[in-house]
């Protein structure tokens, strides 16, 4: 998902060469990392996966759980971190 390894090019209404369209979403959400709880910013999302800020640095492929309305929680893994924010891939995708 964030970390695009996909071969479609870039385009004007694709300018990264992304394989899903992200749409912005600006909600606080919860996400559970082991035993740990918090309350992270949500900042983007597609069916596959989000952005997330506020937690601290991640682990790549560290398993996550991400609490969105109105749906079950989603597991995801950690496809990119810096000291901000966190590109989540989930398990399965939303639809």
């Amino acid at each position: 998902m964030f970390m695009d390894t996909s071969s479609e090019p870039a385009s004007p209404t694709n300018p990264q060469g992304r394989r899903h369209d992200r749409m912005a979403v600006e909600m606080m959400v919860r996400l559970r990392k082991g035993v740990q709880r918090s309350t992270v910013f949500l900042k983007d999302m597609t069916t596959h996966g989000a952005r997330v800020e506020g937690l601290g640095r991640m682990q790549i492929d560290e398993s996550v759980s991400l609490s969105l309305p109105g749906l079950k929680p989603k597991i995801a893994f950690v496809a990119w971190c810096d000291a901000h924010s966190a590109g989540l891939e989930f398990e399965k995708p939303l639809c």
